[in-house]
């Protein structure tokens, strides 16, 4: 292996490390939003709502950052081809709507939201852990 290519490979092992780092952060907040939201539709208050949200734009954070990172693997790679699945936008017409209506509808509907997301994220882990696997092997 040429020093040149040794070099992009550990960049790429390096780029997809912060990539999951990012993502498992997302899921571990995502996961508490889903708990904060099943707390919600089974009584929570203005609080627990609140808390929800909070929460799930923590994982909003952390998504943006996997999203950036993924974009610059995607320069040095071509195993990973688009990042539209993790586009979630927990919008403020969300936040808004529940803390407003703060009824079992709009609970539903972010739990929905919660859902979608959490299911993003666990294919955008499966595929960087295919990438990092592929990267150590040297198959890049």
């Amino acid at each position: 292996m040429t020093g040149y290519k040794k070099l992009n490979i550990e960049y790429i092992i390096d780029t997809a490390n912060d990539a999951l780092e990012h993502l498992y952060n997302a899921k571990e907040y995502l996961t508490n939003a889903s708990n904060l939201g099943i707390l919600d539709m089974i009584g929570g208050k203005f609080i627990v709502t609140g808390l929800k949200h909070n929460t799930m734009y923590q994982a909003q954070d952390e998504l943006d950052a996997a999203v950036s990172a993924i974009k610059e693997l995607q320069r040095w790679t071509t195993d990973l081809t688009d990042t539209t699945g993790l586009d979630i936008d927990f919008s403020d017409f969300l936040q808004i709507s529940d803390m407003l209506f703060d009824n079992i509808f709009m609970d539903i509907f972010a739990q929905s939201k919660i859902k979608k997301a959490r299911e993003a994220v666990d294919t955008a882990i499966a595929r960087i852990e295919l990438l990092l696997d592929d990267a150590y092997r040297g198959d890049l």
